[in-house]
């Protein structure tokens, strides 16, 4: 039986969680350690940390506060992993916990994240998708169900120091193109609503001024926040993280580090990680 290395509790925030947190930085402590060829779960909060409810109310998807995302269970760190190694996860399970068997999609509010369509769909809309077995079906769309893929959300390294200061500066260079923009081209840090992980005093104070946020990688560049993920992995060593989209989630795998998984009203990761070659790259 594999080895449940971090646990959450649905009905608490996960800021009450030293091993949650929802920025990237290189100087968020390990929150577990594993061995290569380990197999490890994980237990993961939904992206938004809880803020959406199963209900037929759209309010909390309009009113979503976005400074607190990605909520990332990790790091998880591997022994003898350095900074320029290939770190590969490999995923053997992800589900649903029992007690919240579903999950959710919907449309931002223009006013408040907004979207690719945000001119089509300016208004914030919720469907909530019930999960039966590897099917899933919608009160909020009758007669329609399918096969539910459930994916892990996000799972990427912490960066290295140059890597951070690299994302941070061309962040705010695109946010200086147009920074009146609804909704807004980018989310440079906020420490407000920063969750540092094991970090706190003077030091969670200095990482959450700088932490990069999830979706201001995403909206620089649609396509990169995985591949800049993955880069900096690669280049940073040290810890892999992972995120969701929906509710909890575990996770298993081997050795290498790895963060959180989720997707859904809570769900099972498992993810594997292993060692492999080299490549030059930063050091953390």
């Amino acid at each position: 039986m594999a080895e449940t290395i971090i646990k959450i509790d649905l009905n608490k925030s996960p800021y009450e969680n030293e091993k949650v947190h929802n920025r990237w930085h290189p100087d968020i402590p390990m929150a577990a350690m594993v061995k290569p060829g380990d197999d490890f779960i994980v237990e993961c909060h939904d992206w938004t940390g809880g803020q959406i409810n199963n209900d037929d109310n759209a309010e909390d998807v309009r009113d979503v506060d976005l400074t607190q995302v990605h909520f990332l269970s990790g790091p998880v760190g591997v022994e003898g992993a350095e900074p320029g190694d290939l770190l590969v996860v490999d995923i053997l399970d992800i589900g649903t916990f029992e007690e919240s068997q579903w999950g959710f999609n919907g449309f931002f509010s223009k006013q408040n994240g907004g979207g690719f369509l945000t001119e089509h769909f300016p208004e914030a809309q919720k469907t909530i998708w019930d999960f039966n077995g590897m099917f899933t079906k919608s009160r909020h769309i009758p007669g329609v169900e399918f096969a539910g893929l459930i994916h892990p959300g996000l799972i990427g390294c912490r960066p290295s120091k140059s890597m951070l200061d690299e994302w941070n500066k061309r962040e705010k260079e695109l946010y200086d193109t147009d920074p009146d923009r609804v909704p807004g081209l980018v989310n440079l840090p906020f420490a407000d609503t920063a969750h540092m992980g094991k970090l706190n005093g003077d030091a969670r104070n200095a990482a959450a001024a700088e932490g990069a946020r999830d979706p201001e990688v995403r909206k620089a560049a649609p396509r990169a926040p995985r591949a800049a993920a993955a880069a900096a992995g690669a280049r940073g060593g040290g810890a892999a993280q992972a995120g969701g989209a929906g509710h909890l989630g575990e996770g298993r795998g081997q050795g290498g580090q790895g963060r959180r998984c989720g997707r859904g009203p809570g769900l099972h990761c498992r993810r594997r990680a292993e060692q492999a070659g080299g490549g030059a790259g930063d050091r953390d």
